[in-house]
């Protein structure tokens, strides 16, 4: 039996709510995705996706910090500036805290036009996490069904890594809905291994 590498989204994905929240409010485009990729490993995020903190208000006061960080704002408009030179005329001037971003923000002066830094934007954690939450409980409509598919037509064993968040027990979000096929998403798999567990 061969071995297949079957990397995709399985559910709708949480990053469309950040386009849409971005755009919704006139944030700066990738702006989120950068904050939370600057904040490391001791990230709110990260540190949610590792099971290592509760869902509580001490999470959402902690992501909302990360996303109002001044260093990693000023580095921010460093990337999308000096990526904005670089590229001028190529219609891609987002910085999403990539490594080349790593290396952008290296390459540009500290000080790079720190004047005209506008002031941060106001982002409430709660609604946006929660709106990103609710997106990604629907099935994906086109990876879902090839999953299932995989399962009942083929000999692969499938796995799963999937990054995710456990919510407290008393959380509607705790388990999904009776009437979402989603609900049988883990039994699509021979291996389930989740971050947060």
């Amino acid at each position: 039996m061969g071995i297949e590498n079957f990397i995709a989204f399985t559910v709708v994905s949480p990053f469309q709510a950040i386009v849409d929240y971005e755009v919704q409010n006139g944030i700066p485009k990738d702006w989120i995705n950068f904050a939370i990729s600057r904040s490391g490993p001791s990230g709110a995020w990260q540190r949610i996706e590792r099971g290592e903190i509760p869902l509580d208000d001490a999470f959402f006061d902690a992501f909302r910090a990360d996303l109002h960080d001044p260093r990693a704002w000023e580095e921010y408009h460093r990337v999308f500036k000096h990526r904005r030179r670089r590229r001028s005329g190529s219609g891609s001037t987002g910085a999403s805290g990539s490594a080349e971003d790593e290396t952008l923000a290296a390459a540009a002066p500290e000080d790079a036009d720190a004047a005209t830094i506008p002031p941060l934007p106001t982002i409430d954690s709660t609604p946006l996490f929660c709106t990103m939450m609710t997106i990604s409980r629907a099935p994906d409509p086109y990876m879902f069904p090839a999953l299932r598919y995989l399962r009942t037509h083929t000999p692969f064993l499938l796995g799963a890594l999937s990054n995710t968040i456990t919510f407290p027990p008393s959380h509607p979000f705790s388990r999904p809905p009776d009437d979402n096929p989603r609900k049988d998403l883990r039994a699509q798999f021979d291996v389930f291994v989740a971050s947060s567990e």
